[in-house]
């Protein structure tokens, strides 16, 4: 896996930096999507800050294939445009939600509360975000923003004022509000960010509304928490314990202002109610373990080593060439690897190391676990997905952090 060189750069200005930048990608795909969709989709209003009518979203993902397919929106922009739409899609029917009794959407837990947990404490992202290090995009990002539709000054200023105009004829357009209010905060017009969802709170008054106040508040006072921000954090948190972005926004808060404890103990609560498998694990926990360093703790790193052999009695049914797949996942949730990998049977016994470079995606990785269960398992066919009659060996729980050698001998199916 590529590294990254770390960049030491103040906390304040990174946190501009990248809420801004977020923030202009968020609108650069709304806008896009909601433009193009306006030749098919009647006008809709919006209430508690999300859209009720699936129906339209489903026309706008027709709409958004028909451009594609004749070549009107280049395969980045509709990537960007569906997974958008998708993520608004889940949101309405509510059906998929990750966190139990947490009210934080997913496009309002990765694309708002992260900008804020991340990027605050950590000045290296890698690859778990849309922006790995502030001076390093994803290319996916970059292209989307080359072209006719780049997200310049003029063009959120364009955007501001037909919103703006579009406003004073539906004023109790709750979501328009909310819109409004991310173009000036991506302008770095952080007042008239604050009026807008000033008024998109006086239609629907929502936590994550008021989180996503909070945060403009605090880009008001440079970075600064003290005063209203905290106070609208504490009373999100106080009728409603278990919000994700609260808690994310109170660690970041508590991290800028060195009050280190505070933060983990606000993460690890996240982390509680956060599923393994999500893709927010990953970073989360390096968020937790870089408050972890600042009190001084050490910083867990993920490793597990051990040794794979094969009962004598089942080298018959093996070939030396049959491939072996040694691989760790998360001990509930999703079965996808966190690290793995492969040797051949002429190999065994075989002594391994899986750690954060045998990762199979960045966004799953093995320091993001506490306990993981260990596999081995015997492929004849070469295919990474288990399939009947595998000889495979299994050990379950093992702790990441403290876990001793371990001894698998593949015996039996």
């Amino acid at each position: 896996m590529q590294s990254h060189p770390r960049i030491d750069v103040n906390p304040i200005y990174l946190f501009f930096f990248v809420a801004l930048f977020l923030c202009a990608i968020v609108v650069f795909v709304f806008w896009r999507v909601m433009s193009k969709a306006s030749s098919v989709a009647t006008e809709v209003n919006f209430k508690d800050g999300v859209m009720s009518n699936v129906a339209v979203f489903q026309e706008q993902l027709a709409e958004l294939k028909k451009e594609y397919g004749q070549g009107t929106l280049s395969e980045t922009e509709y990537e960007l445009s569906h997974a958008e739409l998708t993520e608004r899609l889940m949101q309405d029917s509510q059906t998929h939600s990750e966190i139990k009794n947490a009210s934080a959407p997913a496009s309002s837990w990765i694309g708002l509360a992260w900008g804020f947990l991340i990027l605050i404490p950590i000045a290296s992202v890698g690859f778990y975000m849309l922006i790995g290090q502030p001076l390093t995009v994803d290319p996916q990002v970059v292209a989307a923003m080359q072209g006719d539709d780049q997200l310049t000054p003029e063009r959120l200023q364009s955007m501001a004022q037909d919103l703006e105009k579009k406003l004073s004829a539906q004023p109790d357009n709750a979501e328009g509000w909310v819109m409004l209010a991310r173009v000036q905060r991506a302008r770095e017009a952080f007042d008239l960010a604050d009026v807008a969802m000033q008024k998109a709170l006086a239609l629907t008054k929502t936590n994550d509304l008021l989180i996503e106040r909070a945060e403009i508040l605090a880009q008001k006072n440079s970075g600064q928490f003290e005063g209203e921000p905290w106070a609208i954090i504490r009373g999100v948190l106080q009728s409603e314990p278990n919000n994700g972005n609260a808690l994310l926004l109170a660690g970041s808060a508590s991290f800028a202002q060195g009050q280190y404890k505070d933060a983990l103990s606000y993460w690890l609560r996240v982390q509680a109610i956060l599923p393994a498998d999500s893709p927010d694990a990953a970073p989360l926990a390096d968020a937790i373990a870089q408050a972890r360093q600042k009190l001084g703790a050490p910083i867990t790193t993920g490793k597990i080593t051990g040794r794979v052999s094969i009962a004598k009695e089942l080298l018959t049914q093996t070939s030396p060439q049959d491939t072996v797949f040694i691989y760790a996942t998360a001990v509930e949730g999703s079965r996808m690897p966190l690290a793995v990998i492969k040797t051949t049977v002429a190999q065994l016994p075989y002594d391994f190391l899986l750690d954060d470079n045998s990762t199979m995606n960045p966004q799953f990785k093995l320091s993001s676990q506490s306990e993981v269960t260990v596999r081995a398992r015997i492929s004849k066919t070469g295919n990474a997905i288990p399939q009947p009659g595998d000889l495979t060996a299994t050990a379950s729980p093992v702790k990441v952090a403290q876990s001793p050698k371990l001894q698998l001998i593949i015996s039996g199916p």
